[in-house]
């Protein structure tokens, strides 16, 4: 913007350039706009305005641009709590000491009628929150038996197959011990086998030599 002419203006610049612009507009709405008996600024010649010590060089279309924040305190609810609006004090501010009594049998009804949508409106939020806590408990008692009957399940289960393999275990055992003694029979009737052969072989053997000596010593034909 700098480039086509316009000042450079900082954030700051702006915000006092407003407070001035809204200064300025203050003035003329009170003293010329809201004032009884004098003719409007816009009717006013330079003269006026000097007189009026407003300035004289305001622009409509920025007043009408600003109008909507100079009409912003209208539209305030500063006594929207006040007393005297309230429904319970229709009739006025009362000088007395004592409480403020209802002007109507209406403003009675009103209250008493206030009292029973805040006595219902309690009475569902206490009901609504005891089912909430009957739902709660009754979820945890399903979940807790769900987590039981898994707990039994599961044991149950681990048991079986315990039991499955103490089993196993305990036929293979069996099994393999008889495949070891059937060995060891084996075993042992082959070494009687091998012993009694080796009996056989070497009765052969020495009754040979015996039987020659015999014939030598007893052949009585000379040498």
């Amino acid at each position: 913007m700098v480039d086509h002419g316009f000042l450079h203006r900082s954030g700051e610049d702006c915000h006092k350039k407003w407070q001035g612009m809204m200064a300025a507009a203050k003035l003329i709405l009170d003293k010329c706009v809201n004032a009884s008996g004098k003719p409007s600024y816009w009717d006013m010649t330079m003269e006026p305005r000097k007189a009026e010590q407003v300035p004289v060089r305001f622009e409509k279309a920025l007043w009408k641009a600003m109008k909507w924040q100079l009409n912003w305190p209208s539209i305030k609810c500063d006594n929207t709590l006040a007393s005297e609006n309230l429904p319970g004090n229709a009739g006025g501010p009362s000088t007395e000491t004592g409480p403020p009594q209802p002007s109507s049998g209406k403003s009675g009804f009103d209250g008493r009628a206030t009292e029973d949508s805040h006595s219902a409106a309690k009475t569902r939020r206490m009901n609504t929150d005891k089912a909430r806590m009957d739902d709660t408990t009754s979820g945890g008692i399903v979940l807790g038996r769900a987590m039981e009957d898994a707990t039994r399940s599961y044991n149950e289960g681990l048991d079986k197959a315990a039991t499955t393999l103490a089993k196993a275990t305990s036929e293979a055992g069996t099994g393999i011990a008889a495949k070891i003694a059937d060995v060891a029979d084996a075993m042992r009737g082959g070494n009687t086998v091998l012993e009694m052969l080796v009996g056989v072989l070497s009765r052969h053997g020495g009754g040979g030599n015996s039987d020659a000596q015999w014939r030598v010593d007893t052949d009585p034909s000379p040498c």
